[in-house]
């Protein structure tokens, strides 16, 4: 059981800056301008809303509720809550920089997972988190930019860029819709659960849609995430709200 909860949410080395080739810098200045503009996106590095969707779970389709809150650099905390074959499913995930607190149970019984790779798979998720905001991505001692061929999401032509995160030397391929310059898909290697419920490598893409411009940032209203090709979950974003900071006791990781 406690091996897919990091689908809900997936030594540091001394590496000398790369920089970005001329291509990818063009694809992500165009979209700090459609995503609201570097002004309103390093103002607003906050944010929190609503969310409510489905996911599957051990083959099962599951509902939930929850919330999320964000802050750039490096602090995340999710909330969900659903019903697991009759039982409810709480789960807390927390992070603060370093600091990883999670918290998961299944009626009394506690299913929190453990172990370092589910703190370093939490931490990798608030690295995405900022990527999303794009203009941390122009950070030459942070990323390396690599622009690959155009690509079609959902029908639409893209522009797509290679990201890779310098202290960890992961990738993420990062799409852009090629006439707003918004971000419509992100993809990756991540940790998932297989059909035995063992965690395994797959392959993740995240769609996002239904752009809503709250506080002048362009934020998506809908995510949908396929693991190995399969619809994992589906999840719709309400009472978004941008924000210049949230206070500190959001991310407090004190149990």
């Amino acid at each position: 059981m406690t091996k897919w909860i990091l689908g809900f949410a997936a030594a540091a080395a001394m590496i000398a800056p790369a920089r970005a080739d001329d291509a990818a810098k063009k694809i992500i200045e165009k979209a700090i301008t459609a995503h609201g503009g570097l002004e309103n996106l390093k103002k607003y590095k906050a944010s929190t809303s609503s969310m409510s969707g489905e996911m599957s779970i051990a083959g099962m389709n599951i509902t939930f509720n929850g919330t999320t809150a964000t802050e750039f650099p490096g602090k995340m905390k999710v909330t969900v809550e659903a019903s697991f074959m009759g039982q409810k499913l709480s789960v807390l995930q927390v992070v603060n920089g370093d600091k990883v607190k999670q918290k998961a149970s299944l009626g009394a019984m506690d299913i929190t997972p453990g172990g370092d790779d589910a703190k370093e798979e939490l931490k990798l998720l608030t690295t995405l988190q900022g990527m999303s905001i794009i203009y941390p991505l122009l950070d030459e001692k942070k990323f390396s930019l690599k622009a690959k061929p155009d690509s079609e999401v959902e029908g639409k032509k893209a522009s797509v860029v290679e990201v890779t995160i310098l202290d960890s030397s992961r990738t993420v391929t990062l799409s852009f819709d090629k006439e707003s310059g918004l971000l419509v898909k992100s993809q990756r290697k991540g940790r998932g659960a297989g059909a035995d419920g063992a965690m395994k490598d797959v392959d993740e893409e995240s769609f996002v849609s239904d752009y809503k411009k709250v506080n002048g940032v362009m934020s998506p209203q809908k995510l949908v995430v396929h693991q190995d090709g399969t619809k994992f979950m589906t999840c719709t974003m309400s009472d978004i709200e941008n924000l210049e900071s949230l206070p500190k006791s959001t991310f407090s990781t004190d149990d």
